[in-house]
């Protein structure tokens, strides 16, 4: 059963037309900012936010939540096929409800996702990468503030 937003990938697909559906990836490194910066701006528009790391944590007990939970702990990069499944359930269930607008951070981490994302489901309208430069600030005591 294809998703509703593969159904999106051809104009003649649906009266909306894929073109209507935008998705804007934030990426960077931990502690950056992503989910403050893209809630900040869910706030102030309609835009659709979520983190695919908080996707993936709220999944149900099971056996693959266990090996997700094990990977996230060492680091280590989450199956492509179980984040766009998690991905396409959730964009799916908002776009039933009508939103077009997605910003989604922590996705993609690899090219290979960027990739399979495209293919099967729409093209990304907006890539963000937030960087940081790191400085060390005497406040009382030593503290890591990024500016």
């Amino acid at each position: 059963m294809a998703s509703e937003l593969s159904k999106r990938q051809t104009p003649g697909d649906s009266p909306m037309g894929f073109s209507e559906v935008q998705v804007i990836f934030v990426i960077g490194g931990p502690g950056i900012g992503k989910s403050t910066q893209c809630s900040r701006l869910a706030q102030e528009t309609d835009i659709v936010h979520f983190s695919v790391g908080d996707l993936l944590r709220m999944m149900p007990p099971s056996p693959l939540r266990d090996l997700i939970d094990l990977r996230m702990r060492r680091g280590e990069l989450v199956p492509s096929d179980v984040i766009l499944s998690s991905l396409q359930n959730r964009i799916d269930a908002d776009m039933r409800e009508g939103k077009r607008q997605f910003i989604v951070d922590g996705f993609p981490r690899s090219l290979e996702q960027a990739l399979l994302f495209e293919e099967n489901e729409v093209e990304t309208s907006l890539l963000v990468q937030l960087r940081c430069r790191w400085v060390r600030l005497r406040i009382n005591n030593y503290a890591t503030v990024c500016i």
